[in-house]
């Protein structure tokens, strides 16, 4: 390294009193200089030119150190910039889960009594009304699995999901006597796919709290399903007016986050209203991170 760094200056130094005595030749060949030409003295020309590209030699490598260090300055406040950002996500995200850990034990009533509860009232209104008794089994079912979903926070088969959806759907039916236009569609090849709970059942709940689902003309629809590998929940609902006014977003806002933290770009959560006031909501994440 030593050896090539001398020949690059040796080189570069032949090459500058080169071109300074082919140019000074030149302009005294035409006549240009006003005085005999420095070259005349071959040993002093020679010591001046050395010397005057050294000190040329040594501002340029002094500019090319100095734009260097303000160069690698710039970019390590870069990284260090990134860094505390990142230290800063990660503890936002640490504050959120202990807040969200802390809020579901807040919420937590005990499960034994709540259950055994409402065992005691199926079992006690169910001889005089099998529609309510069936509604009362519906919700317990449907109690349990969000308190187990939310203790493990792993990911679930989807058609377990699914048939909390179908439990949700007959509650509400029951509820409005059976007058709810809503369609589920399923294809086969979602059954066996697996996601983080309670992100379709979100939706569907959603739906039920600020869609109007009683409009003949605009019924709405619940579709899942499978292409070119990518697994897909699509929804429609014609808008409650009063309840959208009045809502935050903040269920399907959770959603996303939840989405993006356990699939990052790999899962597209898009929701919108069109101008005849229906409610869109997409929803997309690469199969293989399903299986």
């Amino acid at each position: 390294t030593l050896l090539k760094l001398t020949t690059i200056l040796a080189l570069w130094i032949i090459a500058y009193l080169l071109s300074h005595f082919i140019v000074e030749f030149l302009l005294n060949y035409f006549g240009l200089l006003l005085q005999n030409p420095s070259y005349s003295n071959l040993p002093s020309y020679l010591v001046k030119s050395f010397y005057r590209g050294i000190y040329f030699l040594g501002f340029a490598t002094g500019y090319y150190y100095l734009k260097t260090y303000l160069k690698e300055k710039k970019r390590t406040a870069i990284l260090e910039k990134e860094k505390l950002e990142e230290k800063i996500r990660v503890q936002q995200i640490e504050k959120e889960l202990i807040s969200a850990q802390n809020a579901f034990l807040q919420a937590q009533i005990n499960p034994h009594f709540l259950f055994n509860t409402l065992d005691f009232v199926y079992h006690e209104v169910n001889t005089q009304s099998p529609k309510a008794g069936a509604t009362i089994m519906s919700l317990a079912t449907m109690m349990r699995y969000a308190l187990d979903a939310g203790q493990t926070g792993h990911e679930v088969f989807l058609h377990d999901e699914i048939a909390q959806v179908k439990e949700l759907i007959f509650i509400n039916q029951i509820r409005k006597h059976n007058e709810l236009n809503l369609s589920l569609k399923v294809e086969p090849e979602v059954q066996g796919l697996r996601m983080i709970p309670l992100v379709l059942l979100t939706l569907v709940e959603n739906m039920f709290k600020h869609g109007d689902l009683q409009d003949k003309v605009h019924p709405a629809s619940i579709y899942l399903f499978v292409k070119e590998g990518v697994f897909y929940i699509q929804t429609t609902n014609l808008c409650n007016a009063a309840s959208a006014q009045m809502s935050s977003q903040q269920g399907l806002k959770n959603i996303q986050q939840r989405l993006h933290t356990n699939y990052s770009d790999k899962a597209k959560f898009t929701y919108e209203t069109s101008p005849e006031q229906l409610f869109h909501t997409r929803l997309s994440i690469s199969v293989e991170l399903m299986r």
